[in-house]
């Protein structure tokens, strides 16, 4: 396409809205030889070119064959860092938590706070010195944080999945630009697949388990060797695009799922067998039975066989309980494409998240 000059003064010409991807350049002006790049756009950044064309005749031609990346970036302080989709789902990623991703970029610190100890505690990551509340995340350009935290958003699961259908993620910092505007933590902007005139899919499953994890080193002290906890991971998804009318409208849909069984361990204290013994010798006829029967509660309890004497309580014995619980979420999106002329698209796309996360456990 030929650009119309922005900027006559300086000469500059710019183009704005490109899809991300590899773009051939070529500048041309009588009495200057042909100047041929190849640039490369990518999510929530600038490439800038600066085209240096020597005096010659108009069938001379400079082919430059690449635009490396300038060691200093003179137009602004933000960092910008982009993952293409082969590398979002080859990077190790437990969860397959989309916000991992951009832990991974340039000034990003995990944050291993807790909420209670206040919106440090809040999100998953930190960039720069920067609370998790300063980041933003976009899915195609729309907002996904959490609107009561601003956080990221999740569901279920805590997680926030689309994994399998992101094609590139882009995390810019430092992001002060007017065009990101909020605060100026990390901007994570996430692009989704769509069709092509081809079909194409996968299918995707993970499984983690007890039989993988060893079992914990204080548990393994234990003189009954207190046996691993239960947990069981399964993940899965699949997605398939292609063409609804040639050239001219496709289709796009990604499923996701997981099914988890995650366990928790507590510090239980019981009564132990001399207490036991002494309450019911002193209980009467009336009482011995409804006594005998709340010890046997304690007593047949998961766990109680491994009980060691409490340092704390004479008459107390206390050992580790294990709970486990459940968490179920699906995930689906779609989306449609549609080539409305040479320079116009246009695009829906749809999420639906569903799920029961682990509000509560049962031994």
């Amino acid at each position: 396409m030929t650009l119309p000059r922005s900027s006559p003064a300086t000469g500059a010409y710019r183009a704005s809205l490109l899809k991300p991807g590899s773009y051939k350049m070529t500048v041309t002006e009588a009495g200057f030889q042909t100047y041929t790049t190849v640039v490369t756009v990518a999510t929530g950044q600038i490439s800038t070119v600066d085209a240096k064309m020597a005096v010659g005749s108009g069938s001379e031609t400079v082919d430059v064959s690449s635009n490396d990346v300038p060691l200093l970036h003179t137009e602004d302080a933000q960092l910008s860092t982009t993952f293409t989709a082969k590398e979002v789902q080859n990077l190790p990623n437990p969860g397959n938590d989309l916000t991992y991703v951009a832990q991974i970029s340039p000034g990003a610190v995990m944050n291993t706070s807790s909420a209670s100890s206040g919106p440090s505690g809040y999100g998953n990551f930190s960039v720069f010195g920067l609370p998790a509340t300063s980041n933003t995340f976009t899915l195609n350009g729309t907002y996904e944080n959490d609107p009561f935290l601003n956080i990221q958003s999740s569901g279920a699961s805590d997680l926030l999945l689309g994994n399998n259908e992101v094609s590139e993620v882009n995390v810019v910092s430092n992001a002060y630009s007017g065009q990101y505007g909020g605060l100026g933590g990390a901007q994570v902007n996430e692009i989704t697949m769509s069709g092509t005139n081809k079909f194409h899919g996968n299918a995707v499953y993970q499984w983690n388990g007890r039989a993988l994890n060893a079992n914990d080193y204080f548990r393994n002290q234990t003189p009954n060797l207190t046996p691993r906890n239960f947990d069981n991971v399964n993940q899965f998804g699949a997605r398939i695009g292609g063409p609804i009318i040639k050239d001219k409208l496709f289709f796009f849909a990604d499923y996701e799922g997981m099914r988890i069984v995650l366990p928790s361990s507590t510090l239980v204290y019981a009564p132990n067998q001399t207490y036991i013994n002494h309450v019911l010798a002193a209980a009467s006829p009336l009482d011995y039975s409804m006594y005998k029967q709340l010890f046997s509660v304690y007593q047949n309890a998961k766990g109680y066989s491994t009980a060691t004497q409490s340092a704390a309580d004479p008459n107390a014995v206390s050992y580790y309980s294990t709970q486990t619980a459940m968490t179920t979420e699906n995930l689906l999106t779609a989306r449609v494409d549609q080539v409305l002329g040479s320079k116009d698209t246009l695009f829906y796309h749809f999420k639906y998240d569903k799920g029961v996360g682990p509000g509560i456990t049962l031994a």
